[in-house]
């Protein structure tokens, strides 16, 4: 097996782990999930031992994943890792804080630079990144109007960023 074989067998490999790690932390947040008690995604994530032990491999694999790419690495890689330090970091500060708010942002705003930078002539990758221009714009007005109840919105956010980032 030849060095590109290799590269190549190793980035599929360590796809094939993010994405199960994807699933099985997003199956345990709609099993873990109670209307009447919580209201955003990390209100269900953050106390829940089991996806942040998951998270922390998806996060191992994600980072193997994007330095095993051929194109456009060092952006991938330093978005993903901004993107990671924004997640981290809205589960170490309570939901009704600034800091929480701002780590969101780092989220969100990682997210789209990600998407834009990676975007290319894929219907389904452009489709993905205006659904989530619409859905951030849906959560800063629900943000504004003092509306919490955003747990959807997120969940449609991050299903929007999976599919992109899959295809």
């Amino acid at each position: 097996m030849d060095n590109h074989q290799l590269r190549k067998s190793i980035n599929n490999i360590t796809f094939l782990w993010m994405i199960s790690c994807f699933v099985d932390m997003s199956y345990v947040v709609f099993q873990t999930y109670d209307p009447d008690i919580h209201n955003t995604l990390s209100s269900v994530i953050i106390y829940n031992p089991k996806i942040i032990y998951v998270m922390n491999i998806m996060s191992l694999f994600t980072i193997l994943y994007e330095t095993t790419r051929y194109n456009q690495v060092l952006i991938r890689l330093i978005t993903i890792c901004y993107v990671l330090v924004g997640c981290y970091g809205i589960l170490r500060t309570s939901e009704n804080t600034i800091r929480h708010d701002l780590f969101a942002v780092t989220i969100f705003s990682g997210i789209m630079v990600f998407m834009f930078h990676t975007i290319d002539r894929s219907f389904l990758k452009k489709l993905a990144t205006y659904i989530n221009i619409a859905i951030s714009v849906k959560i800063i007005l629900k943000k504004m109007i003092q509306e919490n109840d955003i747990f959807t919105d997120e969940c449609m956010f991050v299903l929007m960023f999976a599919l992109h980032y899959c295809f």
